[in-house]
Parts: C-alpha cells; structure tokens; sequence
C-alpha cells in the first residue's frame, strides 16, 4: 500500500524542484534528505562564529539560466539576485581585463573586450577562428564524438597558439569547467563554449543571500502547503523491489516508506550504494563507478575593515593559481554581520593540496587575494573557515558524456535526477533544474498527467544563427 505517490530522495537543486513540480500537479511527494541542512552541493549555512550565512561554495548564475529562474519566480525569490549588466568578467590580470558584453551579435560580442586584451596579439585571436566555426556547427553528435579527446589536444590540432592556450583556454576550463584543460572533454567544453560565444545579452548574477537560501528555505514550506512534506536527518538504506520494480526506501533504522515512484536525486555516488545489490551490476548502473568529482576547496576569509570596492573576479591560469574566483560578499550580500570584507574564494580541482592544512590553504587564499587586493595585507583577518568538498560537480574528464543518460531506468517506478544526467548543459544548478522538469515529465506522463515542463535549451543568436546550428537538441 503506497503511503505517498512519490518518494525523492535528496532535497538539492534538482530533489526541491522535481517535488515542486509534481506537487503543483497534485502528487502526494515526500523528500527524503540525508543531511539535517536542505540545499544539496547548493547549501548555505550559519558561521557559528560570525552570524553570517555562507555557502557550501560559491557560485554564479547566469540569466540563461531558465529553469533555476523559474524555480526562483516560482518560490518568491528571484529579486535577491543582483545582476551584473554587461560586465561578465573581471580578469585579475596584469593589467587587469574586464570583460564586457558588447551591444554586438554574437559572436561578436566578446570580441572588443578581447581585442583589448593585452595579454593576447592578433594571432592568437586569429588562431582560435577554426574552433569558432566548429564550435558553432557543433551537433549533439560531434559532443559525443568529440568526448573522447581531451581539449588540450584538441586545440593543439586546430592550430591555436601555445600562448592563447595558456591564457585563455586554461583559465576558461578551470574556471567554467572545473578541471584542467588537459583533462577535459573537448565535447564538454565546446558545448559550453557555443553557449558563451553563441548567445548574446546574457547577464552573470550574484546572490545577494545565501546561494541555498535562494530556494531551499521557501520550497519546504511551499511542499507542505500542497500536501507534501521534507524529511532531513532521513538517510535512505535501500531502495525497495516488488516483483522488479521499485516500490518504496528501507530507511536507517529499518522503517520503511512505500510510494508508486522513487525518484533518486543524489550524486552517482550516493545512488549505488542504496541499489539493490542484484541492479548494481545493470549496464546502466555499473557505468556510473566511473564518474569522477571535481572537487573543491571553497574558503571564507573575514576581515576588520574593506579590502576592495569589487564584488566577483577571477585569476587567469598559471602554474601557480590555486584559488580562481573570489567574491567581496561584503559588496553583494544583503545582511551580513561583519563590518569589513567577507572574501570567498574558490580552489578548483583541489586534488593537488589534499594534504594541505586548512592554515595552509587560508595563508595562499591570503597571498593570492593581496595580489589584486593589496589593502587586505594592512587589514586583520579575524575569522576564516575552510569548506572541503568532496564534488562540486562530476569530472567533464574525456569519455564522461557518455555516462550521462536520462532519467529513465531499467527498473519500473524508479527514475533519476541530477545535475549529471543528460540535459544538454555543463553539470551547474541549471542543469539540476532541467533535469528536475525532465524527471517530473516523465513522472507524470506515466502517472496520465502529462505536462510540458521542459524549456528549450538557448538558440545561436545573432550572426552565430546564420553561421551555425540554431540547437543542440
């Protein structure tokens, strides 16, 4: 006897929105969250020390991003995020860039900002015009062909400067893909490379709360309002079979839940292990031990009095870079208790200092921020915390497209969710998002509720139109 009509397992970006969208509809979900905070890889917390909320990890957003928007129009949220206009980009460079979003058609738009540039001669600019136009003419076909080589070698091929590699594509791949270029899938990162170059207008926004508190705080009251209901501090042990299908969660404890669907929201770590033992080893199962995080060092550095006048910036890759996007929250946050910056600063692919000290990993966040901060030397740091993170998102390494399926399973009334799955985009919010409304489409199509729920992806814009294809999809 089921005892609600929908079990989500996992209260993160994509867990919250799926269960909205299918309560909107008139399903009975209840949300099964392991941790006592809701929020997932996007959660915000209290210092206990400061008062002050701060997030698991920093981020962006960007205005493209329609389904997190529409999570946040949705839940009464959206005006706390401050967008940026035409400045994309801070390069704290020397000198430093700021990249702009030119009044121009893409792909056109970039291009003064990068003709001031520098650190950059017109051959390099030129050398990168072969994987512009494949870039643009990309299919979803070439992502997949394109997957199994990495980007380093790819843009070698192409013939674009040894230089430009550095400077550009180096910083782009850590800084938007999360792993060095070396290690990347050429067809991940062009596929995001289309959007950037592809679509013009587009804005970067910062949360002015926390990242979490943009969605997790108004969803589980909303949930409860339309009849269902979040449960945190309630890990699922084992997803439970009827006669091969899934049929409800054995919990810690040994209590039971049954439901018509289990949607499982989680990292592909997290869903193995709650498997039955006899589907682990299914092709479409045992292909996801191979995904690999990209983690993350994110650290929170207070200080006596203000450091700088700038909100975001990123440092361009060199060999040295450890930490690539820092954020003065002082300068975007609404309510914060400190009177003087509030610096987060994110160490990308944090494999090479795993064995550092959290003391170690302030003093080089310190280093790095005096660089293009020189008050913060004369400023007294009172407060730090380290966020050790075991995956900011799954690894774009060469060969990962391939494992990003869809929400289907071979087990009936057992469906997925994530950031991870194939949605058409990089690992991010919005991919959660849009896996969100892929899961409940094809919840409630099964359930003779059909909705459309799906926005399409981002279009070529501009002269990138006629020089492209329009879609991925």
């Amino acid at each position: 006897m089921a005892e609600t009509d929908v079990i989500v397992i996992g209260a993160g970006v994509a867990g919250l929105a799926c269960a909205l969208a299918l309560a909107d509809r008139g399903l009975r979900v209840t949300v099964l969250e392991a941790d006592a905070v809701p929020g997932g890889r996007a959660c915000s917390v209290t210092d206990a020390t400061t008062g002050d909320r701060v997030d698991i990890g920093p981020h962006i957003l960007l205005s493209e991003y329609r389904h997190f928007r529409a999570l946040l129009e949705r839940l009464g949220t959206a005006q706390h995020v401050a967008w940026q206009g035409r400045r994309f980009l801070l390069l704290a460079d020397d000198p430093p860039l700021e990249i702009r979003i030119a009044p121009l058609p893409a792909p056109l738009h970039l291009v003064p900002s990068l003709l001031r540039a520098k650190q950059a001669g017109t051959r390099d600019l030129l050398s990168n015009l072969r994987p512009l136009w494949h870039t643009l003419r990309l299919t979803a076909d070439d992502v997949q062909r394109l997957d199994a080589i990495d980007a380093q070698s790819w843009l070698r091929e192409q013939g674009v400067t040894a230089h430009f590699i550095d400077w550009f594509w180096r910083t782009a791949s850590m800084t938007l893909m999360n792993v060095p270029l070396e290690h990347c899938s050429t067809g991940a990162l062009l596929r995001l490379y289309r959007y950037l170059m592809g679509v013009h207008g587009y804005e970067v926004g910062l949360p002015t709360i926390g990242l979490g508190d943009l969605f997790a705080p108004a969803a589980i009251p909303e949930l409860q309002r339309l009849g269902s209901e979040v449960r945190l501090s309630t890990r699922v042990e084992e997803v439970l079979l009827d006669a091969d299908a899934a049929r409800g969660v054995r919990l810690a404890g040994g209590a039971t839940l049954h439901a018509r669907h289990v949607i499982a929201a989680v990292p592909p770590q997290a869903l193995l292990p709650v498997l039955p033992e006899c589907w682990r080893t299914h092709e479409r199962f045992s292909a996801l031990a191979s995904v690999e995080p990209s983690p993350y060092i994110s650290s929170y550095l207070w200080f006596d009095r203000p450091v700088t006048d700038e909100r975001f910036w990123s440092q361009p890759w060199s060999t040295d870079t450890l930490h690539y996007d820092f954020y003065d929250l002082s300068n975007i946050r609404e309510r914060l208790q400190t009177p003087g910056s509030l610096i987060a600063c994110n160490l990308i692919w944090s494999k090479r200092v795993a064995d550092w000290s959290d003391e170690r990993i302030i003093a080089a966040a310190r280093r790095e921020l005096e660089r293009f901060a020189p008050r913060a030397a004369d400023a007294t740091l009172v407060h730090a915390r380290v966020h050790r993170i075991a995956m900011a998102i799954p690894a774009p390494l060469p060969g990962s497209e391939r494992l990003r399926g869809s929400p289907a399973t071979p087990v009936s009334g057992l469906h997925l969710s994530g950031d991870w799955l194939d949605t058409g985009l990089p690992s991010s919010m919005e991919s959660a998002a849009r896996a969100a409304a892929l899961t409940a489409e094809r919840v409630l199509a099964i359930e003779s509720r059909p909705a459309s729920l799906v926005q399409p992806l981002p279009e070529l814009r501009g002269f990138a139109r006629w020089l492209g294809h329009r879609r991925l999809e």
